[in-house]
């Protein structure tokens, strides 16, 4: 088709891909890391525990 890969990534929306859960101190250190791996990395929520005692992400 002659299509590359970063734009049919751009163009089909592909979710998010991977998630890794850190503690809230180590945060922002994790981004870095993984930015500096030429991996493109942003915190996207928290988990918290709702009303119910359940753990969500908001």
């Amino acid at each position: 088709m002659g299509v590359e890969t970063k734009e049919m990534l751009r163009t089909f929306n592909c979710g998010i891909g991977m998630v890794v859960i850190v503690k809230p101190e180590i945060t922002e250190n994790a981004v870095s890391i993984l930015n500096s791996c030429d991996e493109e990395a942003w915190i996207v929520g928290e988990i918290v525990e709702d009303k119910n005692n359940q753990a969500k992400v908001i």
